[in-house]
């Protein structure tokens, strides 16, 4: 079920990285919010709602010219929300390194109007433009709404994929890495935006964890009413290779301390 889960998901991200390319004089004003919108307002079909008092219908989206529904029915809406954020990030870093090559190409073609008039060689310019990008071996990314569950003592989690006529949760066993083992994590740890590929047959879930803390924070800390900032400065010659002051929030320096070399190689 994840391998056939990891195809659709491929499909649908082409099927985005498509409708941008149908729409690239849009794309540099997209954010990951308003690229977001207008793409749903492409694909997503909604329907009219109901005026209670004129009892006529408005808004809903019943007419897009991209309709995702005609091909992928029931699809969740936050791993096409994901998938969606994804295709417009490759599609600006593309957009940023083709703007980058018509630059070098421009100039390249000045300076050589200028070799031609004064009698020199011209420059060869033969740099390829970036490609388009392509939905690929991208893994499957899961946001929020698509996994839950998950348990560092059995080692387990619930990922939202396509049985073949549904989309629903399955609980799927994860085997710890050596590394992992090592963080001693437990359940007060909170994972954070789980992504699933594949690798010669194998599936690899890689992820972070975060995990709440009741430290202050540091723009809190620092409208308090004495705080007091540690100031590091590195290699300041041969003898000190770093300098440490405590300093207030009036400049006031309350502690200094110097760190030598000797002490840098113990």
């Amino acid at each position: 079920m994840i391998r056939r889960t990891e195809e659709i998901y491929r499909a649908v991200l082409g099927f985005y990285l498509d409708v941008i390319h149908d729409n690239l004089d849009k794309l540099p004003g997209w954010d990951r919010n308003s690229g977001t919108r207008a793409l749903e307002r492409l694909t997503v079909r909604t329907e009219p709602r109901m005026n209670r008092k004129t009892g006529k219908p408005f808004g809903g989206n019943p007419d897009p010219p991209y309709p995702i529904d005609a091909v992928w029915p029931k699809f969740p809406a936050y791993l096409r929300r994901a998938i969606i954020a994804k295709a417009i990030g490759m599609a600006k870093s593309w957009h940023s390194n083709y703007q980058w090559w018509l630059r070098k190409k421009g100039r390249i073609q000045e300076r050589n109007e200028r070799r031609v008039a004064e009698g020199k060689k011209r420059i060869p310019f033969d740099e390829h433009p970036p490609k388009y990008p392509a939905a690929g071996n991208v893994g499957i990314t899961f946001y929020k709404g698509d996994f839950k569950n998950l348990s560092l003592e059995t080692n387990t989690i619930q990922l939202k994929v396509w049985d073949g006529s549904d989309w629903r949760f399955i609980t799927v066993e994860v085997e710890p890495t050596r590394h992992s083992r090592k963080l001693h994590l437990d359940d007060s740890w909170e994972m954070t935006v789980p992504t699933v590929y594949e690798r010669e047959g194998i599936f690899h879930l890689v992820t972070a964890f975060e995990k709440k803390s009741n430290v202050m924070k540091f723009t809190d800390y620092y409208r308090s009413k004495r705080p007091k900032v540690l100031a590091v400065d590195l290699n300041l010659g041969r003898k000190n290779r770093a300098v440490c002051a405590l300093v207030g929030k009036d400049g006031t320096v309350h502690k200094v301390r110097h760190i030598g070399l000797t002490a840098c190689n113990r």
